[in-house]
Parts: structure tokens; sequence; C-alpha cells
């Protein structure tokens, strides 16, 4: 994928739906990071932090004598990032601009690396677990956490969602990225050597009057100008299926789910 390909928009109303996201699924990364084992003391490093990430969760674990670096190629991202970090008083966070894949951190020198909706946004399976995993201490621990677009879902059904979800994952489908990522996360890590490679799924809801039930319209908005690139919808299409999708999920009695998150990881041999 070409930098110019990249389909998210950098603005306010995406740094708020990134915020939503994360805390929709902290309680999920927390049991990550439980089942992994970290512990305080450890230096932790979550790629492709964007706007923050799971650097808080990360931060309450290692301690004061743990270290939390966050690293994204998106300075608007990165300065959302630090704001919210400072807001939090997380002082053992840091963060920097650099590429996933190419950057100057040292090899081997995090003891846990983290990344989220890399492989989702981007594609490039194989390069982002080794990118990842290069950073990794032997003995170390690397854990991803991507996408399977496929429980996007409304109950009851509605045809505006229906043709939105569907055009959204074009989108990604067009730019080589890939929003079934995570059905491939397990086998990618045991390829990749690690060792004691573990999985587990699960996803967020939302009801007529969570934040998270924005979370389709806002997305298609942030993607709004990829799908007109496309050809995927045109302008008054998608305003038209945002509002009849923003009516359906208002209703008290819809619900609706995110992406199934499959979270995997794996330890990096001695």
């Amino acid at each position: 994928m070409r930098d110019d390909d990249y389909p998210l928009a950098s603005s306010p109303d995406e740094i708020k739906r990134l915020r939503v996201q994360a805390e929709s699924l902290s309680d999920e990364a927390a049991i990550l990071l439980d089942r992994m084992g970290v512990e305080p003391g450890m230096a932790c490093l979550d790629l492709g932090c964007g706007a923050g990430g799971i650097v808080d969760l990360l931060s309450a674990k290692v301690g004061p004598s743990g270290s939390v670096l966050g690293l994204d190629v998106e300075n608007y991202s990165l300065a959302a990032a630090r704001a919210w970090a400072d807001d939090l008083g997380l002082g053992n966070v840091r963060f920097r601009s650099g590429d996933i894949f190419s950057n100057d951190l040292p090899d081997e020198s995090f003891d846990l690396v983290h990344m989220r909706y890399v492989i989702t946004t981007v594609g490039r399976h194989k390069d982002a677990v080794a990118a990842a995993s290069r950073l990794v201490r032997k003995g170390g621990l690397l854990a991803i956490e991507e996408a399977d677009a496929s429980g996007i879902r409304c109950y009851p059904e509605n045809p505006a969602f229906s043709r939105l979800t569907e055009a959204l994952k074009s989108v990604f489908v067009e730019i080589d990225a890939d929003p079934y990522a995570g059905q491939h996360l397990y086998r990618l890590l045991r390829e990749a050597g690690l060792q004691d490679v573990d999985f587990r799924c699960c996803t967020a809801r939302a009801r007529a009057h969570d934040d998270l039930v924005e979370y389709l319209p806002q997305t298609v908005l942030s993607v709004r100008e990829a799908m007109l690139k496309f050809g995927l919808m045109d302008g008054d299409e998608i305003d038209a299926d945002i509002a009849a999708c923003r009516d359906h999920l208002a209703d008290p009695n819809t619900i609706s789910t995110t992406s199934v998150v499959f979270q995997a990881w794996g330890r990096k041999p001695q």
C-alpha cells in the first residue's frame, strides 16, 4: 500500500473515533496483558499506536520501574496521543514518530511489542510481523490484535447498515489491506518462529445510547474520500445511507457489534 492510499482521515472526529474504539476494547486488551503475564519493570512498545493505543494499560501494568513507548508515522495522531497521556499523568510513557517497517529503534530492545489494526489497515502481513518481532528481546513477548470485519453487524438487520459495511470493507480490499486480517494471526506468529503461541477472540457492542453506536457511520465518514476515489458509492448515496443507518441505530431496540478482534501472542525464542 502506498502512503497516499491510507484510507483513514486525520481529523478531530477521527481522533475521537479512535479513542472511543480503544475504550470499548480496553477490558479485552487488559485480559490480553494478563494472559501474557505483563509485569512491573518491563519495557514495552505500542507499535502503530495512533491516538494512544493501549499505552495507558501498559503504563499501569509495568509501573514506574517500567517504560512504554508509542510509535506512529502520523504526527497528527501522535500530538493527540501526547495530550491524552499528559492529561492522564502517564509519567512512564513517551511517544516518537516513526514508520512501522522502517525505523531506527534498536533490534531486540523491548520486553513486549504490541500492534493493533496495523495489518488490517496496511496489509503486508509477514512484513508487519517481522518488523514487530525484530524489536522483541529474546524471550520477550509479541502481541498483535487485528480485525475480522465479518463481525460488523446490527440486529435487526438494516439495508443501509449492510451497504455501508460492504463499502467499508471494499475500501481496504482496494488498497491491498485486509479487513479479515485477524483470521491469519495465529498462523503468522507460528510461521514467524514464535513459541507458546495462543489466541483469543472478542468484540465490542453498542446500544442506542452508547458512544460506540457511531462506530460504522463515523468510520465510513473517515474513509469517505477513499470511497469516492474508488467509485464504491457516490456522495449522495453515502450521505443518505449514513442518515438511514443512524436512524436505525438510534432505535432503543437496535444493537450492533464491531469487527471481531483476534488477539494472538507468543514468545520469541531464547
